[in-house]
């Protein structure tokens, strides 16, 4: 007996809609992670000032903290970097799906995930 084989791509998983857990936690979470790119400086400039601390790190590199914070609130609060994450997560979203209708596998080659981790 033959079993029908044939894939498709969910409804939610098409378009632009987002489902909750992807505009609420997926898509933020990438936004932080855009934002510490964004703020690499002030991130070299605290782990230069914590090097070879550890106690005195909580008053000694406050400034440096602060300044990291800062750096990162204010991207997240950007309207374009969540546009910019949305559209970044909707075409990977995309592409995983018509990877899924071609070859039936639901997890990404270790290959994309390493090159994923560099960058």
């Amino acid at each position: 007996m033959e079993q029908n084989t044939q894939r498709f791509v969910a409804p939610w998983a098409s378009g632009e809609k987002l489902r909750k857990v992807e505009s609420e936690v997926l898509i933020p979470n990438l936004m932080k992670k855009k934002a510490k790119v964004l703020c690499q400086d002030y991130m070299k400039a605290f782990d230069a000032c914590s090097k070879g601390r550890v106690f005195s790190l909580m008053w000694s590199c406050k400034g440096e903290v602060q300044a990291l914070r800062n750096c990162i609130s204010n991207e997240l609060e950007k309207p374009d970097l969540y546009s910019e994450a949305k559209l970044e997560y909707l075409k990977e979203r995309e592409k995983f799906q018509e990877e899924y209708v071609e070859t039936g596998s639901l997890k990404k080659k270790k290959k994309e995930i390493r090159k994923e981790e560099i960058l």
